[in-house]
């Protein structure tokens, strides 16, 4: 993929900071270390979009969820999120 430049206007104190942080071979170069920042935040806002999703599969769940039953419900919630069949307890199942 080619890559794009991008001009950035930063405080004296920021600079600094960058210029210490690539100075102390923790990164090659000014454009890695925004480089990293970059792919950090990117992987914050992915979780943070996972975790809402969740959280809205949960909530639709839930309002679906009986009342008399809540751990059977939170153990199907689980499974459907997380892709696998829950096992019920057997004092849940039906005895009929």
């Amino acid at each position: 993929m080619p890559s794009k430049i991008m001009t950035i206007s930063i405080p004296e104190s920021m600079h600094r900071h960058v210029q210490n942080r690539v100075s102390g071979d923790a990164y090659g170069s000014v454009s890695e270390y925004f480089r990293e920042l970059i792919r950090h935040d990117q992987r914050i806002t992915q979780r943070a979009l996972q975790q809402a999703a969740i959280e809205r599969q949960a909530a639709v769940g839930l309002s679906r969820a009986p009342s008399h039953r809540p751990i059977r419900w939170a153990k199907v919630l689980r499974s459907d999120v997380y892709g696998f069949r829950a096992k019920e307890p057997s004092h849940y199942r039906s005895r009929f």
